[in-house]
């Protein structure tokens, strides 16, 4: 993963691919934070990425 998008990764259209659209994130974020959870991610050697989604259950 290029160091340069990783500021971008939750925006709209954030990619570095021709084939790719770059709104998974961006939508995966906007449908946690409508249910008040969290999404983040979490980048080791500029390799691995590891995504945290946390959603608050109701009682």
């Amino acid at each position: 993963m290029d160091a340069d998008i990783l500021p971008q990764l939750f925006t709209k259209f954030a990619t570095k691919s021709y084939t790719d659209t770059g709104l998974g994130l961006f939508i995966s974020k906007n449908i946690a934070e409508s249910h008040n959870g969290k999404i983040g991610l979490k980048i080791m050697l500029m390799i691995i990425v590891v995504v945290t989604y946390k959603l608050l259950l109701s009682n």
